[in-house]
């Protein structure tokens, strides 16, 4: 999995294998690179785009709490945003899934 060579100091990474393993089989990867702020699991665009983007935070991130602004979990798609904090992970998963067969619906009638 790319989190493991991208983030090795990761600790929220039981959520983070748990919302993949729930998620995969809608089309979901790890799509976690060093460079971003946060790992990572998306749906891939035709194009190589992120279509669907789930960040993860850390669970002890000094950052975070000093300024107050990241939830636990955010959700970002071409067109909107959203955050999540841990008691929402069912409505979470649910807009997930929403999504994804959202662009699925999109890319068969762009087919």
């Amino acid at each position: 999995m790319a989190i493991d060579k991208e983030f090795p100091e990761f600790d929220n990474i039981k959520l983070f294998n748990d919302l993949l393993a729930k998620l995969a089989p809608y089309g979901f990867e790890d799509t976690s690179w060093h460079n971003d702020e946060l790992p990572s699991i998306s749906i891939i665009h035709d194009d190589d785009d992120r279509a669907i983007v789930l960040w993860v935070n850390f669970l002890n991130d000094p950052l975070a709490d000093s300024l107050g602004v990241f939830n636990t979990l955010e959700m970002h798609t071409i067109d909107s945003f959203k955050g999540y904090d841990k008691s929402e992970i069912s409505s979470l998963l649910s807009d997930c899934v929403r999504e994804s067969e959202a662009l699925s619906a999109a890319r068969a009638i762009s087919a």
